[in-house]
C-alpha cells in the first residue's frame, strides 16, 4: 500500500489539490476546479454523515448538553429553603501518610458519610434541637402531633456533588422558621455528637500509651542483652560479623595449611639431617681419585716443586741410559735411581697429606651443614608448636563467632517482632494524637440563613431539560453539515449510479481491519475467514478482467486513484497476485514514482526500477524481479530525477510496456493518484485499461468525477471503477 493507504485507511480525505516535489522538481500540474454540480436531494446524505461521525457527533453533543444542564441547573437559584453546610472530611488530618489503599478509604469515607447522615436525622438529635429557646418560641408542639417526626420528614441531609459537603436544608413557607430549624439542628448534633467522638477518642489515646510504654520497655531490654553481645563480638552488624566469622575460618584454613606445611618441612629435614650424618660416618671410606689429588697438588708449591725434580731426575736417568755406557751406567745409575726414589716417596707422602686434608675437608662441610640442619630443625620443631596452638585458637573463635551470630539472628528477630508491634501501636497513637490537635472530621462551614427566594424545582427541571437538548442538538447538526459538504461517496451504488457512463463498476473489495490486515495470513479462523472474503472479491474483479483481456486483447492495466489513501495500492497488489494465482504471468510494476511502496510490500530493492531503466541506465532484465508468488514479477519504481521525468513526458513508458508484452501475459501498473500530480495521466495513455479504486466514507464525488474526466482527456482506453466498501456494503 502507498504511504497514505496504511492499513486500508485513508490518511487523506479532505483538502485541496496536493503539491508533490522531487529534489527541487515543481509540482507537473493540478487539477482544475470540477463543474459546479446539483448536490443530491434527501435524508441520506445526513444520515450517511452521521454513520461517520456518529461517535464525534454523541460525544460532542453529550459534553455540550453537560455543560448547558450544568450551567442552567446552578445558574438558577434556590427559593425558600434553608441550609447549613458541614465539611465532612474523607480522612482525619494526620502528620505521617496514610498507608491505606485508596479503594478502603472510598469505601469507609461512603460509611461514614451514610453515619453521619443518618446521625443528623437521628431522634435523639432531633430532640435537642427541639429544646432550643429559640425553636420553642415556635411552638410546633401546637402545630405538630409528633413534632419529632415531622422535623425528620422534612429535614433534607445530602452531599451535593459527592463532595466532602454535607448540606442540612429544610424547605418552608416561612424562611425564618426553616433557618432557625436547620441551625436547631446543627448546633444538636455537633454538641451530641461530634464532641462524644472526641472524648472517646482521648480515652483510646490513653490505652495507647499504656500499651505502647509496655512494648518499649520490653524492646529496651532486648536491646540492652543484644548491646552486650555485640560489645563481646566487637560489632553488631550482621555483614560484619558475617564477614569476621569468614576471616576467623580463612585464619583458621590458613593456619592449618602453615602448620601442615611446617611438619611436611620438619619431616624432610629431619631426612636431610639423616643423610648428612650417614654421608659423615661414610667419609673414611670413599676414595679419593687421582684426578682430585693432582688437581690439588698442582695448587701446593710443595708437591709442585717435588713433581719438578722428580721430572729432572726422570730425565738425567734417561740422559745417562742413552749416553753412558754399559759398563758405566751402573755406577752413575744408582745414584740418581736413589734421588729417584726418594723424591717419589716425599711425593707420595704429600699425596696422602693431601688427601687426609681432602677427607678433613669434606668431614668439615659436612658437619656445617649438620649444624645448619640440626638448627633448622629445632627451629622447625618450635613453630610447629605455636602453629598448633595458634590453629586452637584460630578454632575455638570461629566455633564462637558462629554460636554469637546465632544468639544475636535471634535476638534481631525478637527485637523486629516488638518493633512490629510498637510501630503499629505508635502509629494508632499518633493518629489519634493529630485527631485531638487537628480540627475534628466534621466542622462547620456556614449556618443556616434565612432565604430570599422562594424555591420551585419544575421550572428549573425544564429549563435545563431544554438548554441540554438545545446544546446536544447544535454540535451534531455542524457536524452532519460540514461533512455532507464534503460529498463523500456513501455506498456502492452511489458509485455505480454516478459513474455508469463514464467508469462503470467492475467490482467491490472489502474494508480488511488493519488489526487483521498484519496477520492476514495467520492459522485463527478470524484472519481465515477475512482472507477468504479478500480473495474472493479479488478473484472477481480479476475474472472480469481476464474475460475482457480474452475478448479486448487487454493486457496492460493501470490502478490509480482520485487522490492518495483511496485503496489503488491494494487494489494493483492483490489484482495482480489473484491474477498470477489464476496461470497469467504477471508483472507488478511500481509506477507511483514520488511515493513507491512495492519495494517495501514485497522486500526487493529500490533501484534499478522504471525510472532507472527511463534513463537508459538498467535493462529490462535488472529491473524485473521474481517474487515468491509463483506466476508474479515486480518491479519497483526506482529513484525519481528530472531526466526520468522527461522521458516518462515524452511516452518512453509505452517502449517498456511493448517490451513486457513478449514475457507476460498481464501488466499491472500501481499508478499515482490523479489529481495531484500528472504522472499517472501520462502513464494512462500508453496502456488497455484504468482501474479507478474509490473508498467508500473516503473518496470524494467531485474529486472522482474530476479524475474521470482528466483520464478521459488523456485518451484512457478503457476505464472502470473498484470500490473499497465493508463487506455488508454491496
Amino acid at each position: 500500500m502507498s504511504s497514505n493507504e496504511t492499513h486500508l485507511i485513508p490518511a487523506e480525505v479532505n483538502g485541496g489539490p496536493t503539491v508533490v516535489r522531487t529534489g527541487g522538481e515543481p509540482a507537473m500540474s493540478v487539477w482544475a476546479a470540477p463543474p459546479a454540480e446539483t448536490h443530491a436531494v434527501g435524508i441520506a446524505p445526513y444520515l450517511h454523515a452521521f454513520r461517520r461521525h456518529w461517535f464525534l457527533c454523541t460525544a460532542l453533543g453529550l459534553m455540550a448538553a453537560a455543560i448547558a444542564g450544568v450551567a442552567t441547573w446552578f445558574g438558577y437559584g434556590y427559593r425558600y429553603e434553608a441550609a447549613a453546610f458541614l465539611r465532612v472530611s474523607m480522612r482525619q488530618e494526620q502528620i505521617l501518610p496514610n498507608t491505606r489503599a485508596y479503594v478502603d478509604l472510598i469505601n469507609e469515607y461512603e460509611v461514614f458519610k451514610n453515619t453521619q447522615q443518618q446521625l443528623v436525622r437521628s431522634r435523639f438529635v432531633l430532640n435537642n434541637a427541639l429544646k432550643n429557646p429559640e425553636v420553642k418560641s415556635l411552638q410546633l408542639e401546637k402545630r405538630e402531633r409528633d413534632p419529632v417526626g415531622w422535623l425528620a420528614e422534612e429535614l433534607i441531609v445530602r452531599y451535593p456533588g459527592r463532595a466532602e459537603i454535607m448540606e442540612v436544608a429544610m424547605r418552608s413557607r416561612n424562611g425564618k422558621e426553616a433557618s432557625i430549624l436547620v441551625q436547631a439542628v446543627v448546633d444538636a448534633y455537633l454538641q451530641d455528637i461530634v464532641n462524644v467522638e472526641s472524648r472517646q477518642r482521648r480515652e483510646r489515646l490513653n490505652d495507647l500509651d499504656r500499651v505502647f510504654n509496655e512494648k518499649e520497655g520490653e524492646v529496651r531490654q532486648v536491646r540492652t542483652a543484644l548491646k552486650a553481645l555485640a560489645e563481646d563480638l566487637g560489632t553488631s552488624d550482621r555483614e560484619t560479623i558475617t564477614l569476621k566469622q569468614q576471616i576467623a575460618m580463612q585464619q583458621y584454613a590458613e593456619y592449618q595449611r602453615q602448620l601442615m606445611q611446617a611438619q611436611f618441612e620438619l619431616r624432610r629435614t629431619k631426612g636431610e639431617l639423616d643423610a648428612q650424618v650417614a654421608l659423615l660416618e661414610a667419609v673414611n671410606d670413599q676414595d679419593i681419585s687421582d684426578y682430585e689429588i693432582d688437581s690439588l697438588a698442582r695448587n701446593d708449591p710443595v708437591a709442585r716443586d717435588l713433581q719438578t725434580e722428580l721430572a729432572w731426575r726422570r730425565m738425567d736417568m734417561a740422559y745417562i741410559d742413552s749416553h753412558t755406557a754399559e759398563n758405566q751406567k751402573a755406577r752413575y745409575a744408582s745414584k740418581y735411581k736413589t734421588d729417584f726414589e726418594s723424591l717419589r716417596s716425599q711425593l707420595a707422602e704429600v699425596y696422602d697429606s693431601i688427601r687426609e686434608g681432602l677427607k678433613a675437608m669434606r668431614r668439615s662441610e659436612i658437619n656445617k651443614e649438620i649444624q645448619k640442619l640440626e638448627a633448622q630443625f629445632a627451629g622447625l620443631v618450635e613453630f610447629e608448636k605455636r602453629l598448633a596452638n595458634e590453629v586452637d585458637v584460630k578454632r575455638q573463635e570461629a566455633e564462637r563467632l558462629s554460636t554469637s551470630s546465632i544468639d544475636l539472628e535471634m535476638m534481631r528477630n525478637q527485637i523486629t517482632q516488638l518493633e512490629n508491634t510498637l510501630k503499629q501501636v505508635h502509629e494508632e497513637r499518633e493518629r489519634l494524637r493529630v485527631e485531638q490537635r487537628a480540627a475534628p472530621r466534621v466542622t462547620p462551614l456556614q449556618g443556616a440563613e434565612e432565604p430570599k427566594d422562594e424555591y420551585m424545582p419544575s421550572i428549573r427541571y425544564l429549563l435545563v431539560t431544554l438548554a441540554s437538548l438545545a446544546a446536544f442538538c447544535l454540535p451534531v447538526g455542524l457536524v452532519i453539515w460540514g461533512d455532507s459538504r464534503g460529498r463523500k461517496i456513501n455506498s456502492v451504488e452511489e458509485v455505480a449510479q454516478q459513474l455508469a457512463g463514464r467508469a462503470p463498476l467492475m467490482g467491490a473489495l472489502p474494508i480488511v481491519p488493519g488489526r487483521v490486515l498484519r496477520r492476514l495470513g495467520g492459522p485463527a479462523a478470524k484472519q481465515s475467514a477475512w482472507a477468504e472474503r479478500l480473495t474472493a472479491a479479488v478473484d472477481s474483479v480479476a475474472a472480469r478482467v481476464m474475460r475482457v483481456a480474452a475478448s479486448d486483447n487487454v493486457r496492460v492495466v493501470l490502478t490509480t486513484s482520485a487522490v492518495g489513501g483511496e485503496g489503488s495500492t491494494t487494489t494493483a497488489t492483490q489484482l495482480a497476485a489473484s491474477l498470477a494465482r489464476n496461470g497469467r504471468r504477471t508483472v507488478l510494476i511500481d509506477g507511483n514514482f514520488r511515493r513507491p511502496v512495492l519495494h517495501r510490500l514485497f522486500g526487493v530493492e529500490d533501484a534499478p526500477g522504471v525510472c532507472e531503466w527511463l534513463r537508459g541506465e538498467a535493462s529490462l532484465g535488472e529491473i524485473a524481479r521474481p517474487t515468491e508468488a509463483d506466476g508474479l514479477t515486480v518491479i519497483s519504481a526506482g529513484r525519481l530525477d528530472r531526466q526520468s521525468l522527461a522521458a516518462l513526458a515524452k511516452g518512453s513508458i509505452g517502449e517498456l510496456f511493448a517490451q513486457l508484452r513478449n514475457d507476460f501475459e498481464m501488466i499491472v501498473i500501481d499508478g499515482a493518484a490523479v489529481l495531484p500530480v500528472a504522472d499517472t495521466r501520462l502513464i494512462s495513455q500508453h496502456v488497455d485499461m484504468v482501474i479507478l479504486a474509490v473508498f467508500r466514507d473516503v473518496s470524494q464525488s467531485p474529486k472522482v468525477q474530476s479524475a474521470c474526466e482528466i483520464l478521459d482527456a488523456f485518451g484512457a482506453r478503457r476505464l472502470e471503477t473498484v470500490v473499497m466498501a465493508p463487506a455488508g456494503d454491496r
